[in-house]
């Protein structure tokens, strides 16, 4: 059973505008195999959430869709976060990675990926700086703010992981797990207007398979 987090999502009582549908590959080393969609059923006693049973047989990865967004929503601060722009240098890659794959994509024609690397050498990474704007309908410059981390990871590996620093300390720090096709990996965090925040998603293994990286977004809400 897999839960999405649909807090930052305006959706109605009914799970009948919504739509998924099972993916149609696992790996790239999977060739395409159609399985039956998944079971919905819509959770809004506390918050808006969706909970997916998949079929028995279905070891791949699934899509929701069709799920509007509410009007106020912020923007993502995250710069080419669906890796589809060949161009501008919002990414920084460190080591060994490519921004422009298009062998295993989540959504769209590209995705990220991060080789692995020798015992001697350090982690290869892929980051992003941004910072968070002011709060423009108050005075106080430093105004606190929720920001609401997602993306989209896939790797056979076991050392990698996702951190986020504020500054120069580390507010969230979460593992990849290893698992056949993609996972959605979401993080929420306290932060203040004008705060810098860097995004670095990590790869450590010196043994195992890449880190396929997509969709990144990060978007934020005022207190």
């Amino acid at each position: 059973m897999q839960s999405f987090d649909l807090s930052l999502f305006s959706i109605d009582d009914s799970s009948d505008t919504i739509t998924i549908s099972a993916a149609t590959r696992a790996s790239p080393q999977e060739a395409n195999a159609p399985v039956p969609p998944p079971e919905i059923q819509l959770v809004t006693n506390t918050f808006p959430q969706i909970v997916v049973t998949l079929p028995p047989e279905s070891i791949t990865t699934i899509v929701v869709s069709n799920i509007p967004i509410a009007t106020n929503s912020s923007p993502n601060l995250i710069q080419n976060g669906d890796f589809e722009s060949a161009t501008g240098s919002f990414w920084t890659v460190v080591n060994k990675g490519n921004l422009t794959v298009n062998s295993f994509p989540w959504t769209g024609s590209f995705s990220a990926v991060l080789n692995r690397v020798n015992q001697s050498e350090p982690p290869s990474s892929l980051q992003q700086a941004v910072q968070v704007p002011r709060n423009e309908e108050g005075f106080d410059e430093s105004s606190p703010a929720k920001l609401f981390l997602s993306l989209w990871a896939s790797t056979l590996g076991l050392n990698s992981k996702i951190i986020v620093y504020v500054g120069f300390s580390i507010v969230e720090e979460v593992s990849i797990s290893p698992l056949v096709g993609y996972r959605l990996y979401s993080l929420d965090f306290l932060v203040y207007s004008g705060d810098e925040v860097q995004l670095v998603i990590e790869n450590s293994d010196d043994s195992g398979p890449e880190v396929y990286i997509d969709d990144v977004q990060l978007r934020y809400s005022f207190i």
